[in-house]
């Protein structure tokens, strides 16, 4: 096939198909069965493949009363798809009973540049030349493979896969970009990234050290505020310890010597529309002020007491399980019943993405008994709609 142009062909973060300037995307078409097919035979095009096997990837619970003639007709719906190239060549091979992607066809697929790309920056020697491919490579990665056929049983190994090399190569290079202080470029990786993997705590950590290192310490604080949200939400827990501590390294910065001390008290002061209610806080600061409340308790002989409120599904209503929509809607409601009950010197905390945490400062438990009894009266009447229970637990605060 010489002189032939190459075929083109992409499957991170969707599958098309580009020869001589005309392309077939499976962005511009509903014909699911045929790109399937297409997609399959590509990614296995080293081999032949069997009849029974495509039979079975194609219509693998049996549904098909015809199989054999299911898919002679489906790849007739293939030869017509493809028919827009001026091809002079089959692209799709048969012979003795297997099929093929036909091998002897120039063609780049970017799964094999990407993994090419990833190998020759592991070998690299030089650290330019490791950055130079990894670089390319994060170029090339679009999203990750077959996105539109995620849920096959065979996509997903392999999605797997190359999304574990594409995390491999945004942390190594990082860590070559540290080396040379590039800052702005790791934060531009960490943005793109992020839009592919938007649970990565580690990439979320140096997005955030970037934004502080360039001076940019609010943009930071308000990501490490977002990304915290988002770890509550999704999984029920808070970034790590590791992630925390950078948070409070970066408050420590955010203020120059001052020599007024008006204005050091007018920028600790909270405004007339935050002073509403209890106080509510991260769960990180929420651990400081529980630390430093142990120690007033000891100190001045006061009992505090912790108390923890939990959210579950009332499973004599409707099921075990509570969707993410209607466990939002009640930690809502939770949140502003607690603070509208407490007084505005109270402090409390979400601590996982079905409870929240607080202290009262009570003389007796019986007395902090009632105040959350005040709680849950609230929190019933607003509800009482809602396939959930509430319940709470009270304890007295540790005083070493």
């Amino acid at each position: 096939m010489q002189g032939q142009s190459d075929v083109h062909i992409k499957m991170l973060g969707e599958f098309s198909i580009t020869y001589d300037s005309i392309t077939l995307s499976d962005q511009i078409t509903h014909a699911k069965k045929p790109f399937q097919l297409l997609e399959y035979l590509i990614t296995f095009r080293h081999k032949d493949i069997s009849q029974m096997e495509l039979i079975d990837l194609l219509w693998p619970d049996g549904t098909s009363e015809n199989p054999a003639g299911a898919l002679k007709t489906l790849l007739h719906r293939v030869r017509k798809l493809i028919a827009i190239f001026p091809f002079d060549f089959p692209l799709i091979c048969w012979q003795r009973g297997t099929y093929a992607f036909n091998t002897e066809i120039p063609c780049s697929v970017d799964i094999d540049i990407f993994e090419s790309l990833y190998k020759k920056g592991m070998q690299a020697q030089d650290h330019t030349d490791k950055l130079t491919h990894y670089l390319q490579a994060i170029d090339l990665y679009k999203g990750d493979f077959l996105p539109k056929s995620n849920l096959e049983t065979w996509v997903i190994p392999i999605s797997a896969y190359y999304h574990s090399l594409y995390l491999k190569i945004i942390h190594e290079t990082i860590r070559l970009l540290y080396e040379k202080d590039d800052y702005e470029k790791i934060q531009a990786i960490c943005y793109q990234a992020l839009v592919i993997d938007s649970y990565d705590e580690d990439i979320h950590y140096q997005l955030i050290f970037c934004l502080s290192a360039l001076g940019e310490d609010h943009a930071a604080i308000e990501h490490y505020n977002y990304v915290n949200n988002l770890f509550m939400k999704r999984f029920g827990i808070s970034p790590s310890e590791k992630f925390n501590t950078l948070y409070k390294t970066i408050l420590s910065k955010t203020h120059n010597a001052e020599n007024n001390l008006t204005l050091i008290r007018n920028s600790l002061s909270e405004t007339a529309a935050t002073v509403c209610g209890a106080y509510l806080c991260d769960y990180a600061v929420f651990k400081d002020i529980y630390q430093l409340k142990a120690r007033s308790a000891k100190r001045n002989n006061e009992t505090i007491y912790l108390c923890l409120f939990t959210i579950a599904s009332d499973t004599s209503k409707r099921g075990d399980k509570l969707s993410v929509e209607t466990m939002n809607k009640a930690m809502n409601i939770l949140n502003n019943c607690i603070r509208s009950s407490l007084r505005s010197s109270d402090v409390y905390s979400r601590y996982s993405v079905s409870q929240y945490i607080l202290m009262l400062p009570v003389s007796s438990y019986e007395n902090g008994c009632m105040v959350l009894k005040r709680i849950m009266h609230s929190f019933i009447l607003a509800s009482k709609y809602l396939p959930i229970t509430c319940t709470y637990k009270l304890l007295p605060i540790s005083v070493l």
